[in-house]
């Protein structure tokens, strides 16, 4: 074995790699958080934009029993109305779809802190007991934003 390569360099190595596993599982969660921050203000937006097309149908409506307006306006209204039902429904299963890939990818990160926390052995680097610890203070942040969606 050459002198400049240290003894312990598959040791380092798989500290290494266990240090990218659990950044790529950490950019995940945040991805899945930002996406589900995304949906859930989409959300919103349509159901504002549904109750101003519902209350515009009730408007529509009123004005023909009055003989104000023509029929055309109430199905124009209506059709509007339904639209954007369609897409609050879609909005609201892809909200569902992003908070299940959110508690997935949580899952997976909250698996890279077990073997660190049932071995606490002196040998292990510390790298990777200081990744772990890190990764422990992420997965509760993600928990409490987590909260309110369940």
């Amino acid at each position: 074995m050459p002198k400049s390569i240290s003894p312990n360099w598959k040791r380092n190595e798989s500290a290494v790699r266990y240090k990218a596993a659990i950044v790529a599982a950490v950019q995940q969660v945040d991805d899945a958080i930002e996406t589900h921050r995304a949906e859930q203000e989409r959300l919103k937006n349509l159901n504002h934009a549904l109750a101003a097309a519902h209350q515009a149908t009730k408007l529509a409506t009123e004005r023909y029993d009055r003989g104000l307006t023509n029929y055309l306006n109430v199905l124009d209204a209506e059709r509007q109305e339904f639209d954007l039902e369609d897409q609050t429904v879609s909005a609201q299963r892809n909200a569902a779809e992003q908070l299940g890939r959110f508690i997935r990818r949580l899952a997976v990160a909250g698996s890279f802190i077990k073997p660190c926390r049932q071995s606490r052995s002196r040998s292990q680097p510390s790298l990777r007991r200081r990744s772990a610890s890190s990764a422990c203070r992420q997965i509760k942040k993600w928990a409490a934003f987590c909260g309110p969606c369940f």
